[in-house]
């Protein structure tokens, strides 16, 4: 099955995001609850990447990790959803910048050569 580069992002990379964030807003003392209201989910929803039953086909080198928890405490710290987004966003565009979205694209889909689709997006 083909996938698209927007379902590369949406399946892998931003559930393995919120898992990483998650995981370290709770190590860093802050309550299921409270992350539930920032990422406007259920505490269940939490409680499963808290678990890694969500978010678990992508992985993060230790570097983007420690990137991860440090967002995540200024997510957490702000409360804000805005800062929420804004993180995403800024994890999304330096992976694209990177070229670990084309890497993965090319991964699902081998027979594609010479792709630039993730040139396009921002």
């Amino acid at each position: 099955m083909i996938k698209t580069p927007c379902e590369i992002i949406v399946w892998n990379f931003l559930p393995a995001l919120r898992r990483e964030l998650v995981k370290a807003m709770i190590k860093n003392g802050f309550k299921r609850n409270e992350i539930a209201k920032i990422f406007d989910m259920t505490e269940s929803a939490i409680s499963q990447y808290v678990k890694s039953k969500r978010g678990t086909n992508f992985e993060f080198d230790e570097k983007m990790k420690k990137q991860i928890e440090k967002s995540a405490i200024k997510i957490a710290n702000s409360k804000s959803r805005e800062t929420f987004i804004t993180e995403t966003h800024r994890f999304c565009s330096l992976l694209k910048k990177q070229g670990v979205f084309c890497r993965l694209h090319k991964k699902e889909n081998p027979f594609l050569s010479g792709c630039d689709l993730y040139k396009n997006l921002d």
